[in-house]
């Protein structure tokens, strides 16, 4: 039986990636002095992202450290098994999909029911609020 949940919608959902972001961008600017080559560096901090998203939703915390602050976490759709490390990795490297058709991926989350995006839907998984 499902209960109740509290999808969370766009805008919380950009405000913990705004988070993360400040945690993030030092790390590529520091990679920048290292690499000369932009697409090599492009592909450097992708992975980066990739792998910082993996590693926190993969994680008890269930989010990254921005999603953690805003109280969302990212949970299997059907709520029947825990997040599988194919669907946490699924779910990160479709996100470059979302944003590569125009970020229509990203702009799902206003028009959907489950306020899922592209990369949640491919992952089968939703992004809810916490009760305390």
């Amino acid at each position: 039986m499902k209960r109740n949940r509290n999808y969370a919608g766009f805008y919380p959902r950009m405000l913990a990636h705004n988070i993360d972001l400040v945690i993030l961008l030092p790390l590529c600017y520091s990679i920048g002095y290292f690499v000369d080559n932009n697409l090599t560096l492009f592909g450097l901090c992708g992975l980066l992202y990739i792998i910082y998203h993996t590693l926190f939703e993969m994680s008890s915390w269930r989010g990254t450290p921005g999603k953690k602050i805003l109280k969302i976490v990212v949970i299997v759709e059907s709520e029947v098994e825990n997040l599988t490390f194919k669907q946490v990795l699924v779910r990160n490297v479709s996100k470059g999909l979302s944003a590569l058709l125009f970020f229509a991926g990203f702009i799902m989350v206003f028009f959907d029911r489950k306020k899922r995006g592209l990369h949640d839907r491919m992952a089968g998984t939703v992004v809810i609020f916490v009760e305390i």
